[in-house]
């Protein structure tokens, strides 16, 4: 969580409120976090008892007073360019409903070390359309809420909130509320600013779950509900049934 917060400290844009939501933690965690808030005016320390992964991101956009919202998981890292490159993106692209960004995998236990995961090689900035959504999620760009920003007003205008019934998958069906909710157009920058930390058996996604199969049975209904109310091409429904 140290090296987390730290990626935030070192951003090179600095007009930021960092939440950190503390969900019911019983090691040093805590401690760390209050740290950083004691020393930094910017971070801002809440605890509240454990609920889960979903319940402490509907915390976060609870307290949240900035116009756009980042996430940030425990365990991962910002590169030191993450904010200033979307401000340059968005300033660049007004116009746009939608800004993402690459990411690479940090891993001691995966084949996958060092990968980056990004839309196109030969272009700084990708424009796609929300109709595209499904060759974006073969690049693994659409499922996670870390390599977006998000307008606040919108959150609160339709009362998006993570689904606290779920602890895998409710990131991506945020992701797709938010798709409906705010417009078509996506741009992309070809950097990978978010670092994505896989450490063994602590790692936040290596829970097992029991009822696994059932949850992506439920994930697979829900995101054919969205392909088929944004009508997208026979071509993409087929990169989903494959």
């Amino acid at each position: 969580i140290a090296d987390s917060l730290k990626s935030v400290q070192n951003q090179t844009f600095e007009d930021f409120e960092a939440i950190m939501i503390d969900d019911g933690s019983t090691d040093l965690s805590g401690e760390i976090c209050q740290n950083f808030a004691l020393s930094d005016h910017r971070f801002n320390y809440i605890r509240q008892s454990n609920q889960g992964v979903s319940a402490a991101r509907n915390k976060g956009l609870q307290e949240a007073q900035g116009d756009y919202i980042v996430f940030l998981d425990s365990d991962d890292e910002y590169a030191p360019a993450y904010l200033v490159t979307f401000e340059t993106l968005m300033n660049q692209l007004p116009d746009y409903d939608h800004y993402w960004c690459g990411f690479q995998i940090k891993s001691d236990v995966s084949s996958r070390n060092g990968k980056i995961y990004i839309c196109s090689e030969d272009e700084e900035i990708s424009v796609c359309q929300r109709k595209n959504i499904m060759t974006l999620h073969e690049m693994w760009l659409d499922s996670t809420l870390w390599n977006k920003v998000f307008r606040r007003e919108i959150i609160r205008k339709e009362n998006l909130r993570m689904d606290t019934e779920l602890s895998l998958g409710e990131d991506l069906l945020f992701n797709y509320q938010y798709l409906e909710a705010a417009g078509e157009r996506i741009a992309i920058v070809n950097s990978p600013n978010y670092v994505y930390c896989q450490s063994g058996n602590n790692s936040l996604d290596s829970k097992y779950r029991e009822n696994l199969r059932d949850i992506y049975e439920y994930l697979d209904a829900e995101i054919l509900k969205w392909l088929t109310r944004w009508e997208v091409s026979e071509y993409e429904l087929s990169k989903y049934f494959s």
